[in-house]
């Protein structure tokens, strides 16, 4: 006759403790995510700058961008709002008859609903 044991400080031989993460390289990958952070935040000013100097408009859509993506991100369904503002009012096609917007880019807006689909 076997004896099972309830008591929850013994552990199963079977179960495999789960792999250790190395100390050194957890504080390597640490160090690397904060100089790619580092980097993207630093290299985006520097980007807007010399837009800036050279098309200025383009150095604000840009800023406008920006700032519209970190709201996307932060809450997704903005980017619904954003698509149907920017639809109704049919502003992708007037930019990009009358002032010159990329026709990818104009066509590229009702990606924006895929944002809140995901």
């Amino acid at each position: 006759m076997t004896h099972e044991s309830t008591d929850p400080t013994e552990t199963d031989p079977t179960e495999a403790d789960p792999p250790q993460a190395d100390p050194a390289r957890s504080r390597l990958d640490r160090w690397i995510f904060r100089a790619i952070i580092l980097g993207v935040v630093a290299g985006i000013p520097f980007v807007l700058a010399l837009l800036g100097v050279m098309r200025p408009e383009l150095a604000v859509l840009g800023a406008l961008a920006l700032l519209g993506g970190v709201a996307v991100l932060a809450s997704p369904e903005l980017s619904v709002f954003a698509a149907m503002f920017l639809l109704y009012g049919n502003y992708p096609a007037i930019l990009h008859r009358f002032h010159g917007l990329p026709q990818l880019v104009g066509v590229s807006v009702p990606l924006l609903l895929v944002i809140a689909a995901m």
